[in-house]
């Protein structure tokens, strides 16, 4: 609900909370809330997800300029699990160290762990995150309502929602529509007329969607959830050959 009241704020187009509780999801009690109806999305032509992703780049935006005062989650008590930007990376570094096995599984080897830890110490250290904002934690055209003139009427699920660098929400992104223009998404964010994406930024974001391509990975091998661990494992294996060939 907070991040839903601090988007709002921003002009994010997201619905109104009718009702907020609890329910036993899985053996665990979850937060839930009914949402106000907003129009359901519609089959699009090529120029029209163009439009779509241009205005949904613009949206995030909105939602990134929500500064938020810690990393990873908020909890009820609205303390952050992070305070510092070291802290959370090497958080990460830790569980893909106490996991990694889990990787061996799925046909990485000790040369593929070793390169994944370090990037995880090159994004760490070239690419600190001093301001932390929120972040969508699932910013997917799932996400997305579009009316009949393609205007994009509601923005919901913030159920992912977390602190953290800006492209948390496009590496994510990047590895749930892989079929998809991230540089639509991207111009939309930065402006129409500069679609010029930063070189500084493209290694930045590559960086991060890999760390996020192996948090996703070993949590798919735990349920062991065959399609997902093939479909991510594909992509992990190609983020590491990419970065690779960048950081060789």
């Amino acid at each position: 609900v907070w991040a839903i009241n601090e988007s709002r704020k921003h002009g994010v187009p997201v619905p109104q909370v009718l009702f907020v509780g609890q329910e036993m999801i899985n053996n665990e009690l979850r937060d839930t809330m009914i949402l106000e109806k907003v129009i359901d999305e519609r089959n699009l032509s090529k120029n029209d997800i163009v439009r779509v992703l241009e205005q949904a780049g613009a949206i995030l935006k909105r939602i990134h300029s929500v500064k938020v005062h810690g990393y990873w989650r908020l909890h009820h008590d609205n303390q952050w699990d992070f305070d510092s930007w070291i802290d959370y990376v090497k958080s990460s570094i830790k569980d893909r160290t106490e996991d990694k096995e889990a990787l061996f599984n799925v046909d990485f080897i000790e040369e593929d762990f070793k390169f994944i830890i370090k990037c995880h110490d090159l994004f760490m250290n070239t690419y600190e995150c001093h301001q932390p904002v929120l972040c969508h934690g699932d910013y997917t055209p799932e996400h997305w309502f579009v009316d009949e003139n393609l205007n994009i009427t509601g923005i919901i699920d913030f159920g992912d929602m977390q602190g953290g660098p800006v492209t948390t929400d496009f590496a994510i992104f990047k590895m749930n529509e892989p079929q998809l223009d991230i540089i639509s998404l991207l111009r939309g964010y930065h402006g129409i007329e500069n679609s010029l994406i930063d070189k500084d930024f493209s290694q930045q974001l590559d960086l991060h969607t890999l760390i996020i391509l192996v948090g996703y990975l070993i949590h798919f091998v735990k349920q062991k959830n065959t399609q997902e661990i093939n479909q991510t494992r594909d992509l992990l294996k190609e983020a590491i050959e990419n970065l690779r060939q960048q950081y060789h």
